[in-house]
């Protein structure tokens, strides 16, 4: 074992839980695991703390300063801001979404042309990826992928996902818009992201078919016997001993290890799952270091698998600890193909004449958003529609020894009776079929059940739903960050720079939450409220600002002499004006 110290402290090395957490820039070091078993756990910028928790907390913290006849005022005019300017964000999004909903879209799309189809979809999409920029969303790119393909958690069951039935035109007439010059400048300016195929970086295995979103990642953990699965990773050592040319297992994980190698896969590095700056991979702005932008130490979890763990007789009745990082919400866009019956069933010389079929270019319009919680990584299958499930190592065996008992012990009677040999052969053959048959698809069936019933408790929402959850989920992120950055900034005395304000943030979250751990967006945060002064002491507010809906001149920035720049809060009477001012302008008439 690594002799470093435990630690709870987030500012100092050492390990959080021995042998499984660690704090430090970098992963110990020990032979019972390899750099591959560890997960950077990254800081990220949203904040898993209710509104009124915070502003609870911040009412007691400013007891003295702030009375409560103001702090209410404005609560309500900050909240009221943000939800009319999101209220409009939803109703944009609904408005291009309900010509591809599931429910609604048939109807919707009857008389409307192809082209005017197609904007609204690139409308939706770009809007989309904006609302998923806002609520600290990160795409699931190759890095991820490659991280999630390496293990397997409590989903131990052998799944081909079928890609094919998803429509990859939808993300291809996406990106092929977004290297136009009119495209580049539409997302430019409504995402602010320069290369957007690159920024979203979809897995290779995905062939631009479907797109993942995902948040905040946690240690997930159970304990139990496992004794067949157990069982299963001793048969699956065996036949890796002796029939490892034909174990396609095998090989696909062998060639997973070298494609990772070959993409340069850097774990250490901290890449995958590291909050992703929407400057691209590769650009100089966006190589930041591991950890840069927030005060804690970089913490690292210890993968604990079956897999990665020593086999022997002793562990088969021994109680197991399994570790994996859980993803906390998942988001994915895809569209698929309309339904096709299965070829076979199309060829019978009777049935397939009678079985509908889609026109050759027939498209399904539909566009399905999923939502879901506490993904364990290793288990990311799960959230694929058309999986195909196949038998693990210890059912094939069970199935094909059982056969081979059963075939023998009915020769065995059979050539005991007064039938020929041969009719012997083909009747306990026959049967012996059935029952192998009957065997398959009701292990098939068990294996279905166990990822419905998974899947059913991990499904949080669909579609419009979606939708509609994340537009409140992002204005309580924004009003918390306001809420903080304001409060703070008021409470200084002095004006602070970015990074003390940032420091003071993120030190009040984790003092504030039983040792809460986020990574500040200070400067998202002061976008929002900050207006410069200029050198006569008068507020400039950029054309941007006087455009938005959203922003709100709290703050002053002003730049010594050492020519730092610094921020101060107006006082609490100015900043209350100030939002009345902006909540009784939102609707002008002539």
């Amino acid at each position: 074992m690594s002799k470093h110290t435990s630690s709870t402290d987030p500012f100092q090395e050492g390990w959080i839980e021995e042998g499984l957490y660690y704090r430090g820039q970098k992963p110990p070091k020990d032979t019972k695991w390899s750099d591959d078993d560890w997960v950077y756990m990254p800081h990220e910028n949203y904040i898993p703390i209710s509104k009124s928790r915070i502003v609870g907390a911040m009412a007691e913290r400013l007891a003295s300063q702030l009375p409560a006849d103001q702090l209410k005022p404005f609560v309500e005019l900050l909240e009221g801001v943000y939800h009319f300017h999101y209220h409009k964000v939803l109703n944009e999004l609904k408005e291009d979404y309900e010509y591809f909903s599931p429910s609604l879209g048939e109807q919707m799309r009857v008389g409307v042309n192809k082209e005017e189809l197609e904007q609204r979809e690139r409308n939706f999409l770009i809007n989309f990826v904006h609302l998923m920029i806002r609520g600290n969303f990160n795409p699931l790119g190759e890095a991820e992928h490659q991280q999630a393909e390496q293990h397997s958690y409590l989903l131990d069951l052998p799944i081909d996902v079928n890609w094919s039935i998803k429509d990859p035109a939808m993300y291809q007439r996406l990106f092929s818009y977004s290297q136009t010059q009119e495209g580049q400048t539409e997302i430019d300016n409504k995402i602010g992201v320069d290369h957007l195929e690159r920024y979203l970086n979809i897995p290779k295995d995905y062939e631009q078919r479907i797109m993942i979103f995902h948040r905040g990642i946690e240690p997930d953990r159970t304990e139990g016997l496992f004794f067949m699965q157990k069982i299963n990773q001793g048969i699956d050592k065996l036949f890796g001993l002796f029939l490892k040319p034909l174990q396609k297992g095998v090989e696909k994980t062998e060639g997973l290890v070298e494609g990772t190698l070959e993409r340069g896969k850097d774990l250490i590095a901290g890449k995958p799952f590291a909050p992703r700056s929407l400057q691209q991979e590769g650009d100089a702005e966006g190589d930041n270091n591991l950890g840069e932008g927030v005060v804690f130490l970089p913490r690292w979890l210890r993968r604990t698998s079956l897999s990665n763990q020593p086999f022997s007789l002793s562990r088969l009745f021994k109680s197991s600890l399994l570790q994996e990082p859980a993803i906390e919400r998942v988001i994915c866009v895809f569209r698929q193909f309309p339904p096709s019956p299965p070829p076979m069933i199309r060829k019978l010389p009777l049935i397939g004449r009678f079985i509908k079929l889609p026109k050759p270019d027939e498209t399904d319009p539909t566009i399905h958003v999923k939502l879901f919680q506490q993904i364990p990584l290793a288990d990311l299958e799960i959230i694929f529609p058309e999986k195909h499930i196949r038998m693990k190592s210890f059912d094939k065996f069970m199935l094909g020894f059982l056969g081979f008992i059963g075939l023998v012990i009915g020769l065995v009677k059979g050539m005991d009776s007064d039938k020929g040999a041969l009719a012997v052969f083909f009747s306990v053959l026959a049967l012996l079929a059935m029952k192998t048959v009957t065997r398959f698809i009701n292990t098939r069936r068990r294996y279905m059940l166990q990822m419905s019933q998974d899947l059913y408790r991990k499904n949080l929402d669909n579609d419009l739903g979606v939708l509609q959850y994340l537009v409140d989920n992002i204005e309580d992120q924004e009003f918390k960050e306001a809420f903080i950055a304001y409060m703070l900034l008021l409470s200084a005395d002095r004006p602070l720079t970015e990074e003390e304000l940032d420091d003071q943030a993120e030190r009040f979250l984790n003092e504030s939450f039983s040792g809460l751990e986020v990574d500040f967006e200070v400067d998202d945060a002061l976008d929002k409220i900050t207006v410069a002064i200029d050198a006569d002491g008068q507020e400039r507010q950029t054309p941007e600002q006087l455009g938005s809906t959203m922003f709100l001149p709290l703050v002053q920035s002003i730049v010594g002499e050492d020519g730092e720049t610094r921020y101060r809060a107006k006082p609490i009477e100015t900043a209350l004006e100030a939002m009345d001012h902006r909540w009784d302008n939102f609707f002008q008439y002539n």
